[in-house]
């Protein structure tokens, strides 16, 4: 789903009405996590396809909270070759003492070519193809109260090819802290 982020809106248009993008999806994940005393060790594997959904929905149709994908708003035919996701990732999370944890991720990413033409530029001529997304994470969280986290972190991230079509950047680092307060 995605709105028209154009002004002014095309005739007929409110900003009640989206865009949509259909498919028919399947997956299969495992996922595994083993603790000895105060380390934790998680990993996973998603393996996820996309393909054109077995309805086209033409007439359009009333997505959840009343918004409206008008006729001619509906792409059913993006997954003409089928894409293919696959996700892993693995993790550890340390409890230095009772109130104090720190954590860290690694992510990867890896979409085939689903492309219904030829791929340039290194893959970034189109979001359908190959490319791959790779994340490193750590963070430090500290209960200082019962309810009360206090937490800080940062996030690596880096996209190729495919998944990088669109972005200004292709590498980011994002820090992030914040408290959160349990009821």
């Amino acid at each position: 789903m995605s709105n028209y982020a154009v002004d002014p809106l095309p005739a007929g248009v409110s900003l009640n009405d989206l865009k949509a993008t259909l498919s028919d999806n399947a997956s299969a994940v495992i996922m595994a996590k083993y603790t000895f005393g105060d380390l934790k060790l998680y990993g996973g594997f998603e393996y996820i396809t996309f393909q054109n959904p077995s309805d086209d929905y033409s007439g359009g149709f009333t997505t959840l909270g009343g918004y409206t994908v008008l006729p001619g708003a509906v792409n059913s035919t993006a997954y003409t070759n089928e894409k293919i996701l696959r996700v892993g990732w693995l993790g550890a999370k340390y409890a230095i003492r009772p109130d104090l944890d720190i954590a860290a991720g690694d992510y990867h990413y890896h979409q085939n070519d689903y492309n219904t033409e030829t791929c340039t530029n290194g893959g970034l001529s189109a979001s359908s193809c190959a490319g791959t997304l790779d994340a490193l994470s750590m963070m430090v969280d500290y209960r200082p109260l019962r309810r009360l986290d206090l937490y800080a972190g940062v996030m690596w991230s880096q996209v190729a090819g495919g998944l990088a079509s669109g972005y200004l950047n292709h590498e980011n680092i994002a820090p992030s802290i914040g408290l959160r307060l349990q009821f």
